[in-house]
């Protein structure tokens, strides 16, 4: 039997903006993001509480980014798991429960006795958490995007999902300023000792917030036109998928190869690999990722106008190739001068900017009766898969090549040039495809 999309009018008809919807969604996406990435801004603490003091510094750093990378390979159980129940009974509750799992294993860890007090369980129970963190932003980000992709007019998708994403870079900004203003006003001993388990109380009570504020969201215009006809909804939204769109799937897990490797190098790993391999004290380092995580937050906002006037194509083309040139010049020059370190890292934090037009690329690539399988799919895949080893493999590679952070990302913005290139010769062909139950 084949379904085709809709194309009836909507009954309730998307607004072409609306600020306040856009600002509610993105706000539970910066509290996940937050809680998820304060785990790599913290990791050398972390290794020191959870980690069998009997390691070297570095190899217990290493080891709490395995646990860091294990919150990654639980995205795809979570994503798809929760897109299926979100592609076939709504997006809104899945959209409140993602944000209470986060909440509620963010609060765990802050409560967590060390290895000191329980031993070998407490690496282990950490483990347990990250995942349930994994699974819980598993389902929010792709969740983000379709959500606020249905209630807006098709015209302002872009703009949209660039502001979602300022949302989520966000949370990571906050992250790198949390634990840069304790690196900075409290002590080394007290904070080592306890004093890292306050950013994860403040990470569960905003989380509490954003839940509160979450509950007035109401269900997307597509998902009540779609739920008027069971028979436009398939019993496995993932199969259809698989089956139908393996071009869309190609591109999109293409171009979430770059988002997985720029976020993860350029914020998260950030600090690590300042202070480590280029050996800048800890303050800069954080100064320096928050210089660049707040580029990036106000540089999706400006992306995604440019692909509502322009379309994904050129702008993932173009800004592949400023992307490659920032990474070059700041891999190569930051360890000039601190004011060099803050300005090339800005300008590459701005020039990672150009992720914000691929979640226009994604809710686009699918039709709205698996659009949230599909999202979450090409977005877990590839952030389990590249995000999750990306730690290991470029500080393995660093032993050999000093410049191997910069060369990784040249080749990824290579392939995403490609892809760019593709959807501007070709497009999407999403809603001229049938959907086959």
């Amino acid at each position: 039997m084949s379904i085709a999309p809709t194309t009836s009018p909507l009954l309730h008809k998307p607004e072409p903006v609306d600020l306040r919807l856009i600002l509610l969604t993105s706000l539970g996406g910066a509290m996940e993001f937050y809680d998820f990435t304060l785990f790599a801004f913290l990791a050398t603490t972390l290794a020191k509480a959870f980690i069998p003091p009997v390691a070297p510094t570095w190899l217990g750093t290493f080891e709490a980014l395995g646990v860091f990378a294990a919150a990654y390979l639980a995205r795809p159980l979570g994503g798809l798991v929760l897109a299926n129940f979100g592609d076939v009974f709504g997006r809104r509750h899945i959209f409140l429960f993602s944000i209470g799992l986060m909440t509620f294993a963010t609060f765990c860890v802050a409560c967590m006795p060390t290895y000191e007090t329980i031993g070998i369980a407490a690496p282990i129970l950490l483990i347990v958490l990250r995942c349930l963190q994994g699974i819980a932003i598993g389902g929010e980000v792709p969740g983000s995007w379709t959500f606020i992709s249905e209630h807006v007019a098709a015209e302002r998708r872009g703009l949209a999902c660039g502001i979602i994403c300022s949302g989520l870079s966000s949370g990571i900004l906050l992250g790198c300023g949390t634990a840069l203003l304790f690196e900075t006003f409290t002590d080394t001993a007290w904070f080592e000792r306890e004093g890292w388990r306050y950013p994860f109380i403040l990470g569960g009570a905003l989380g509490l917030i954003a839940m509160a504020a979450r509950r007035s969201l109401q269900e997307t215009p597509v998902f009540h036109e779609t739920r008027g006809k069971p028979a436009l909804i398939p019993h496995l939204p993932l199969e259809v998928v698989v089956r139908d769109f393996r071009l869309n799937m190609t591109i999109c897990i293409a171009l979430m190869w770059l988002i997985a490797a720029t976020l993860v190098m350029t914020t998260m790993l950030n600090v690590s690999y300042l202070h480590r391999f280029v050996g800048y004290s800890t303050y800069d380092a954080l100064l320096a990722t928050g210089c660049c995580a707040l580029a990036l937050t106000i540089a999706t906002w400006p992306v995604g106008l440019l692909v509502d006037r322009y379309g994904p194509g050129p702008v993932i083309m173009i800004g592949s190739v400023i992307l490659a040139v920032s990474a070059m010049l700041f891999y190569g020059y930051a360890d000039r001068s601190r004011m060099h370190l803050l300005l090339l890292n800005s300008l590459l934090g701005a020039s990672v900017g150009v992720c914000g037009a691929v979640p226009y690329v994604l809710v686009n690539a699918f039709p709205a009766q698996v659009r949230y399988t599909g999202v979450s799919l090409c977005y877990n895949i590839p952030l389990a898969v590249f995000g999750g080893l990306t730690p290991f493999g470029v500080n393995w590679l660093m032993q050999y090549e000093p410049m191997s952070y910069a060369y990784y990302l040249v080749v990824l913005c290579c392939i995403a040039f490609l892809a760019g290139l593709h959807l501007f010769l070709y497009g999407l062909k999403a809603e001229m495809q049938q959907v086959r139950k």
